[in-house]
């Protein structure tokens, strides 16, 4: 975590630190249910320097500022991202678009097999019992 100085803060009658100063910091806490701990300054020539609450405030993350063609650099590089990534989808909603469609064809292609396939066993079986019947009826009146 890093903290910004909103306040000019001695450390001892010859140092100071100034405002507008950001140091990483961690909450220096004499106790575990200690409120309002201050600050202490982990790194740099101020390391170990505690810093009170009121002084100081909690800078999130790092804060840049970008120049306008640093700013275009990162925005084309991301909508150049962006703009793969759609194509990218768009390809796949194609391919996935053909292949249902080639799925759809082959289920309708099965389904006339499947057709023929009934009939044509309807059929043994029909000529299979008529064959055995005609084999007793021949036997029978010889």
């Amino acid at each position: 975590m890093q903290i910004k100085m909103i306040k000019n803060q001695k450390v001892n009658n010859s140092i100071m630190i100034h405002k507008g100063s950001i140091f990483p910091a961690r909450i220096f806490s004499t106790s575990p249910l200690q409120f309002n701990a201050p600050y202490q300054i982990i790194d740099g020539p101020h390391s170990g320097v505690i810093v009170q609450r009121e002084a100081c405030i909690e800078v999130k993350e790092d804060v840049k500022v970008l120049s306008e063609s640093d700013w275009k650099v990162r925005e084309d590089y991301y909508l150049a991202r962006l703009n793969k990534e759609k194509e990218e989808k768009e390809r796949a909603q194609q391919l996935t678009r053909e292949l249902t469609e080639q799925i759809r064809l082959k289920n309708k292609e099965i389904t006339k097999l499947e057709f023929f396939l009934n009939a044509l066993r309807g059929t043994l079986i029909f000529f299979a019992f008529h064959n055995k019947e005609s084999k007793e009826y021949n036997q029978q009146n010889g």
